[in-house]
Formats: structure tokens, C-alpha cells, sequence
């Protein structure tokens, strides 16, 4: 692999750098021996259309069909395709008519016996779309833009601010009473001279502090002015006590963080239109029993619904919910497209699908879809084969290699770009 690396900083072509991963490989040795009875052969391959893996719109195009296309180019390996639909391929597929079906799709443990497939070419997760029912500026975005931990955590501070403040009121308060009270005699004969200059300058004046603090001691009047220097409205404690100062300095201060927190946020929500996600799992949903799961029959998430691969039966708790009406009989991407726009359901596809369905399929009902983020299901697509195939080995040693090349990829091209200064960088870190 080094010696790859090494050679790659002299490259100036992308036929070039294929050479080194197809026909080297990590060990320097010719990998590509072993498969040579490939080059030449030709295969029946049946294809369906599912955008973007493959179209044949223009062609035999899309993220499959690309890694076909490059590999039969270095192997000189051509093929005679047939459109049809998974259904026809697979069963063409078992009874060896054919030998490779190209689409993204599952199989299942109860195919093995009569199909064989190659190893994952493609990797995706599902996850949930929606129609966008609104735009945000509603009356729960005042509730929805904090969470609810945040919420919680945002009360808790607040009776805890009033606590403390009423607390310290208090302690003030009764220090103060204590101050007025007159001494005992002992301490006043002790401090005869004291008390005659106390008394000769007549009456003390009252003890303003004291009457304020009365004013001011019960627990509502405390949350009163925590609430209005949380609303910036100012506060009623005009006290002149250090203590309480210092409680009114740290209670405007997190009055003032939060609600320019708050103000923010709200601002960032209305204008972009952030809708409130209602459902972080598939169980949420199944919980609910509000919305309509639409996903593909013969794809790796319908799976998930039931309890074996080879049942017909969904689980319990998801019959009524999966692809009952508004969704069709969810076969085809063209199925998926046409429930897009519905109230209250759900779409459980792949985001490329999904994509594609938007840019390309022409929907009556156009409208706004909002994505779930979330992992729901795993997708792996594969290159079916008829069972006993003779080069499945070979083509799975072809996609290794492929993947392999690619994901050197990006360090060669800085390696091109940059000298081996950059690159060397890259692969240390």
C-alpha cells in the first residue's frame, strides 16, 4: 500500500491511478489474474427502473448502473439488458433464463435456495418524510421552541431564584428587628456613657430599611420580581442592602441571557418554518395509530413489520397502519410518489429516492415534505444472480476492488494536486 502511495504522487491521469488499484492492488501483485476468464463474456441482465440507483430514461444510468458501467468497461465484459419488473426478473432469475438482475431491492432467507447474489454494492439508511403541514408561524411555536427539558429546567431555576431571594429577605428582615431591640440591663450599665450620648441626642429615627424589607418578605412578592427581570420589566425591590443587591444582580442577568435566548430562537423558527417533528421512532407511530406508513413492499424496511421474512402477515400492531389506503400498492417508486402528498401519512424510503421523486415525477397535489431524521432501516443492494452462477466469485472480487479504489480516491487526487506533502499528511491522520 505504501508503494502505492509512493507511485500515485508520479500520476497525471485517471487511467493511471485505476491501473494501480485494479490491476496491483494493496500488495503489488497482479489481483486481477484469478478473474481473467471474465474478460470478454457476455451476460442477459434484467434492470428496473428505480431512480436514482437506475434510470433508463437516457440510458442505463444512476449509481448502480455507474458501478456496472465502469466495471464492464475495465473487463471488457458487455451485457443484453431486459426491462422488467422485479416480480418477472426474479422468477427469470430461478429458473436460470437469465443470468444477473440489476435493482435495488431485498432478498430474502427464503430466496437463497434459488438465488444467488453478489456482496453489497450500496449502503443507505431509511428514514420518514411527511407532508409539511404548516410553516411554523403558529401559536405552539411560542411552546415548541424550547424543549421540554429545557422548559423544565427553566422553571426549576425560577422557583429556585425565588426561594433564595425570599430567603435572603428574610435574614435581612430579622437582623433588622434585632438591631431596634433594647439592651439588657447588665449591658446597659456596663455602657452607662454610651447609652446617656444615645439618649441625650433624643429619639432614633425610624428604621426605614426595616419597613421595606415587611413590605417585600412574602414569597409572592419575591417571584413577582423574578418574573420581571426575566420579562425585562424591571424589578420592585429597591432595597439598599448588599445581599439583596447581589440577588437582584445575578436574577437580571439570567432574566436578560434567557430572554434574548428565547427571543432568538422563536425569531430563527418563525422565519424559517420549522415544523415540530412528531414522531422520533417507528414505535411513536405505531403508538399513535394517527398516520398511514407507506414503504415498498420488496424493500429492506417492509421487513421490519414482520415477525419473519417469509410471512405474508404483518405484526399485530402494525396491521391498519402499513400501506393501507391513501398508499397504493406500493411496488414502484411511481407508488411512493403519488402518496407523498397526503394528510397524515407517512413515507418510509431512502432520502435518494425520495429526491429523485421530487425533482423528477410530476405530482398533481405538488407540496412541501418534511424528513424525519432518523435511522429507521438499513439498506444493502446487491446483484442477484441465477443459483450456481459461475462467476459470482469473480464479480464480487470486482466490486471489492471497486470500492477499494474508490475509497483511495480522494487522498490520490491530493496527492495529484498537492505532492506528497499533503497526501502523506492525509494518510497519518
Amino acid at each position: 500500500m505504501n508503494r502505492i502511495m509512493r507511485e500515485s504522487r508520479k500520476l497525471r491521469s485517471w487511467e493511471e491511478m485505476k491501473k494501480i488499484i485494479l490491476q496491483r492492488g494493496s500488495s503489488g501483485k497482479d489481483v486481477l489474474a484469478p478473474i481473467d476468464e471474465v474478460f470478454g463474456r457476455k451476460f442477459s441482465v434484467i434492470v428496473d427502473e428505480m431512480p436514482p440507483y437506475i434510470s433508463l430514461r437516457n440510458g442505463f444510468t444512476g449509481y448502480i448502473a455507474d458501478i456496472w458501467q465502469i466495471i464492464s468497461s475495465e473487463l471488457n465484459v458487455s451485457a443484453e439488458f431486459q426491462k422488467h419488473s422485479f416480480d418477472a426478473g426474479k422468477e427469470l432469475i430461478k429458473n436460470g433464463s437469465v443470468d444477473l438482475l440489476i435493482t435495488p431491492v431485498i432478498i430474502t432467507t427464503t430466496d437463497i435456495d434459488e438465488i444467488d447474489f453478489s456482496i453489497p454494492i450500496v449502503k443507505i439508511w431509511y428514514e420518514l418524510f411527511m407532508k409539511s403541514s404548516d410553516d411554523g408561524a403558529t401559536s405552539m411555536s411560542y411552546i415548541v421552541t424550547w424543549s421540554r427539558n429545557l422548559w423544565f429546567a427553566f422553571l426549576l431555576t425560577i422557583c429556585i431564584l425565588t426561594a433564595t431571594l425570599w430567603i435572603i429577605v428574610n435574614i435581612r428582615l430579622r437582623l433588622e428587628r434585632n438591631r431596634g431591640k433594647t439592651p439588657p440591663a447588665w449591658q446597659t450599665r456596663l455602657d452607662f456613657w454610651r447609652g446617656y450620648r444615645r439618649w441625650a441626642k433624643g429619639p432614633e429615627p425610624e428604621n426605614t430599611l426595616k419597613n421595606e424589607l415587611v413590605s417585600v418578605s412574602s414569597v409572592g412578592s419575591s417571584f413577582l420580581f423574578v418574573l420581571g427581570a426575566l420579562t425585562n420589566q424591571g424589578n420592585c425591590l429597591k432595597l439598599n442592602s448588599p445581599s439583596i443587591r447581589t440577588a437582584t444582580l445575578v436574577t437580571l442577568f439570567f432574566g436578560l441571557l434567557m430572554y434574548n435566548a428565547y427571543s432568538s430562537v422563536l425569531i430563527s423558527r418563525l422565519a424559517v418554518g420549522r415544523t415540530t417533528l412528531p414522531f422520533p421512532s417507528l414505535e411513536s407511530v405505531a403508538e399513535a395509530k394517527t398516520h398511514i406508513i407507506c414503504v415498498r413492499r420488496y424493500s429492506f424496511a417492509y421487513v421490519q413489520f414482520k415477525q419473519r421474512e417469509e410471512d405474508k402477515e404483518l405484526l399485530e400492531k402494525w396491521q391498519g397502519l402499513v400501506n393501507e389506503p391513501p398508499c397504493l400498492n406500493t411496488t414502484s417508486v411511481r407508488d411512493v410518489a403519488a402518496a407523498l402528498c397526503y394528510d397524515n401519512t407517512l413515507i418510509l424510503e431512502t432520502p435518494n429516492i425520495v429526491a429523485k421523486i421530487i425533482e423528477d415525477y410530476n405530482r398533481s397535489n405538488g407540496c412541501d415534505i418534511t424528513r424525519l431524521y432518523g435511522h429507521y432501516a438499513r439498506a444493502t443492494a446487491t446483484v442477484l444472480m441465477k443459483k450456481h452462477f459461475r462467476y459470482r466469485h469473480h464479480f464480487n472480487k470486482m466490486y471489492y476492488f471497486f470500492f477499494y479504489f474508490f475509497s483511495f480516491f480522494s487522498m490520490m487526487i491530493n496527492a495529484m494536486l498537492h505532492g506528497g506533502k499533503n497526501f502523506e499528511r492525509g494518510t497519518r491522520s
